[in-house]
């Protein structure tokens, strides 16, 4: 990503106001610790990070998606102040 160290993928903009936000991940590989707090702020904001590990599964999201569906990517552990 280009927005921030930690930012998902991909953002994309919607017909009726939807925005996806869009980790690609290997099949095994986890989020790391910047991706989590990224994705812990966006949630913060009332956004989701989707976290997709294949092609069918971004087709999926494309289709079905509504603010706040799964998959999301891991819950923030810590409080941030």
């Amino acid at each position: 990503s280009t927005i921030e160290e930690g930012a998902q993928d991909f953002t994309l903009f919607l017909p009726g106001g939807r925005v996806l936000c869009i980790e690609c991940k290997a099949k095994r590989k986890k989020p790391d610790e910047k991706q989590r707090d990224w994705a812990f702020e966006m949630q913060r904001l009332g956004h989701t990070v989707h976290c997709i590990r294949s092609f069918e599964e971004f087709l999926n999201l494309l289709t079905t998606a509504k603010p706040h569906d799964t998959p999301r990517m891991p819950e923030h552990h810590q409080s941030r102040d």
